[in-house]
């Protein structure tokens, strides 16, 4: 499979603003698409996977600059909390332990 670039991920998520009026939601990955299925209303909410922490900062950032609204990305925090790295923009959240698989075991 070739890895989609985060513009042509931005792009796609453009193009279905014509036929979806809700929020996207930008992840990481296929598991965390599935995750997060189960807690999102699938009607409002579209999932969009990004293949990776990077591009999901980078569609974001580049939404971001065209004033897309209704978009949010979810990332791991991997070290960022340790090295003190802020998060690129408001509309990405850190989940709150190192990756999706850590806070399942917390939880």
């Amino acid at each position: 499979m070739i890895p989609r670039r985060p513009v042509a991920i931005a792009n796609e998520i453009r193009l279905k603003r014509s036929q979806h009026k809700g929020a996207f939601l930008v992840v990481e990955g296929r598991d965390d698409r599935l995750f997060c299925n189960q807690f999102i209303a699938t009607s409002t909410c579209n999932i969009v996977v990004a293949e990776g922490k990077e591009n999901v900062c980078e569609v974001i950032r580049i939404l971001d600059g065209n004033n897309f609204l209704g978009v949010l990305g979810i990332v791991d925090a991997d070290f960022d909390r340790i090295e003190g790295s802020k998060s690129p923009s408001t509309n990405i959240i850190l989940t709150e332990t190192h990756d999706l698989e850590t806070m399942l075991i917390q939880s």
